[in-house]
């Protein structure tokens, strides 16, 4: 629950209230809002999907699993030891084409935060570059 007022906090104490103690202990953690990632970055990634799409004739899922494998996953191998060893365990060990198919079943890109995000894509702008597609430009500093 995200609590931005007075009336928030009071909904969440209702509710706090109702919670049934005979069945055990319950624990609440409260910490600031961080989203892992912006909403902005993330509707501009997927008009971007979309425009490679229109551009190249490929379907967007293909585009997708190519930027998840080709510029998602050495982000996520660099910054995340679990990830790292799956890639070794399972995508390093397939064909090409496997890993690119591989990608639709793997999360690559949905644990990102902003940082790692904008280094993603930097990689999709680039790979739109190559296949001439013209971009929108964000209404934000990438």
């Amino acid at each position: 629950m995200i609590i931005t007022s007075k009336k928030d906090i009071a909904n969440f104490m209702i509710k706090a209230d109702k919670i049934d103690l005979s069945k055990g202990q319950w624990e609440f953690n409260a910490r600031p809002y961080s989203p892992t990632r912006s909403i902005q970055i993330n509707r501009l990634y997927h008009k971007w999907l979309g425009e490679i799409a229109k551009k190249t004739g490929y379907p967007i899922d293909e585009i997708t699993n190519y930027c998840k494998f080709t510029f998602g996953c050495p982000i996520s191998i660099r910054d995340s030891e679990q990830f790292a060893e799956l890639y070794d365990e399972l995508i390093s060990n397939l064909v090409y084409e496997q890993a690119l198919r591989s990608m639709a079943f793997i999360a690559v890109t949905s644990d990102f935060n902003n940082k790692q995000m904008v280094e993603y894509m930097r990689g999709v702008e680039s790979y739109a570059a190559q296949t001439d597609t013209i971009l929108t430009k964000p209404e934000f500093d990438l």
